[in-house]
């Protein structure tokens, strides 16, 4: 017998409220919050450790009120997400400078040396440097995408739009990350050879 599906422990919490069965879902989904809130609000680690307990206590009585028209995934994207713009706009406490990305990482089977796994760890941070630079709604779509793996007809129910919207706007996204990306390894390479960055200089950035 397989293991109950996401929806299967939302019924038993609904039929029940037995928070057993709430602390079991969450137990799936915690580090998908904190990944989302990474992408919603950059900033303070203690503001988002804030909206994640707000959040949560929120959804344990919401919860009950789940129609099951979508799978659980969907509806949780689509809650927590709503949630944490409503936090911010409620305390207007978000901070501009960048934090880290936590991006889900996949492993992969192939050994790589420590040089390898050097350059490879820098890469990933200077990618996640460059999502954060983009408007949060960018970060929103590449998080949903790139590191849920979520479809592009799952992120239009979280999102609420057209799945034509998502697809051009994930598309204006990309390029706009990949410019950032470039731009700072630009930069990175001027500081190195020791030369001014020209496009700063002239106010063009």
């Amino acid at each position: 017998m397989g293991a109950d599906t996401d929806e299967d422990i939302v019924r038993r919490y609904c039929e029940t409220d037995d928070q057993r069965f709430f602390i079991e879902l969450m137990g799936r989904y915690s580090n998908r919050l904190r990944r989302l809130l990474c992408t919603v609000i950059p900033g303070a680690p203690e503001d988002r450790e804030d909206a994640e307990q707000e959040i949560l206590s929120s959804l344990y009585t919401d919860l009950k009120h789940f129609r099951f028209q979508s799978t659980f995934a969907t509806y949780f994207y689509r809650y927590c997400r709503n949630k944490a713009i409503d936090l911010i706009r409620r305390n207007q406490r978000e901070r501009r400078k960048l934090a880290a990305l936590k991006l889900h990482v996949r492993t992969t089977s192939v050994p790589v040396s420590a040089e390898e796994l050097v350059v490879r760890n820098e890469r990933e941070s200077e990618v996640i440097a460059a999502i954060m630079e983009l408007p949060a709604d960018d970060r929103a779509l590449l998080f949903l995408k790139e590191s849920e793996g979520l479809s592009v007809a799952d992120i239009a129910q979280i999102l609420a739009i057209p799945e034509g919207t998502v697809k051009s706007r994930l598309h204006r996204a990309r390029n706009r990350a990949l410019a950032v990306l470039q731009l700072r390894e630009r930069r990175h390479r001027f500081r190195v050879a020791g030369q001014p960055d020209l496009a700063q200089e002239r106010g063009t950035v």
